[in-house]
């Protein structure tokens, strides 16, 4: 019940991930989890050091396991976490490729 109230009742999260180990974060999602990422473009507002952010869309109930694993690759990862309520094929070999 408390993770409802922490997490909302939606399906599926948004996870944009400030990592270091982009790579290795990114490795995790599409062969760990078998999920589709995007590499955004950032530039650190204090720093202006260049970077990417990675986005990935994840079930709700796979949040905390997600989490876990990403905070072990990169202890100092930040997680921002929001709702998406219209995700579809978000799992790898899901969407008809063209």
């Amino acid at each position: 019940m408390v993770d409802k109230v922490v997490l909302g009742i939606s399906k599926y999260k948004a996870v944009y991930i400030t990592t270091t180990k982009e790579d290795e974060v990114t490795d995790f999602i599409i062969n760990g989890l078998n999920l589709g990422a995007t590499l955004l473009q950032s530039k650190g507002g204090y720093t202006n050091k260049k970077g990417n952010v990675v986005l990935t869309v994840i079930e709700t109930n796979n949040y905390f396991n997600v989490k876990e694993s990403i905070t072990a690759i990169d202890p100092n990862a930040i997680l921002l976490v929001m709702d998406a309520y219209q995700s579809e094929n978000i799992y790898i070999g899901k969407a008809d490729e063209k």
